[in-house]
C-alpha cells in the first residue's frame, strides 16, 4: 500500500501535521481521497510516500472544473508534474485512482463540494 499526500509550493508541512494532507483509501481498490478546504491561489501537487521523485501534478486530473483550478505550469515543461493552481475557494474533494503497473494510467479528480 501506497502514502499518497498533498503538497504545495507555498506549503511548509511539519511531519506532526502530514495526516491531514495524506488522501485515505477508499473502499475502491487502488482508490484514495481526501477532503479539505482550498483557497484561491492555493498551488499543490500530489506525491506517493512524501518522495517528489512520485510527484503528480495537472497532467494526471482527468476531471475537473476549469472555473475552479487550471494548470499552473512547472520547471520540467511536462503537465505531468505542473502545479495545480486552485482558482475559487471552497471545500474540495480530491480522488485518486491509482495503476501499480502503469503510471500513466493514474489519473485524479478534484470536486468543489461548496464554500
Amino acid at each position: 500500500e501506497i502514502l499518497i499526500g498533498l503538497v504545495g509550493s507555498e506549503m511548509c508541512i511539519r511531519d506532526s501535521d502530514k495526516a491531514l494532507f495524506e488522501l485515505q483509501k477508499t473502499d475502491n481498490p487502488n482508490e484514495y481521497a481526501v477532503t479539505l478546504d482550498l483557497c484561491a491561489g492555493d498551488q499543490f501537487q500530489l506525491i506517493a510516500d512524501w518522495s517528489w521523485d512520485t510527484q503528480l501534478g495537472f497532467g494526471y486530473v482527468t476531471d475537473y472544473d476549469s472555473s475552479q483550478i487550471e494548470n499552473g505550469g512547472g520547471l520540467s515543461g511536462s503537465d505531468k508534474t505542473s502545479n495545480i493552481n486552485v482558482l475559487q475557494d471552497g471545500n474540495y474533494t480530491i480522488t485518486i485512482v491509482t495503476n501499480p503497473n502503469d503510471m500513466a494510467q493514474t489519473q485524479f479528480s478534484i470536486v468543489r463540494n461548496g464554500d
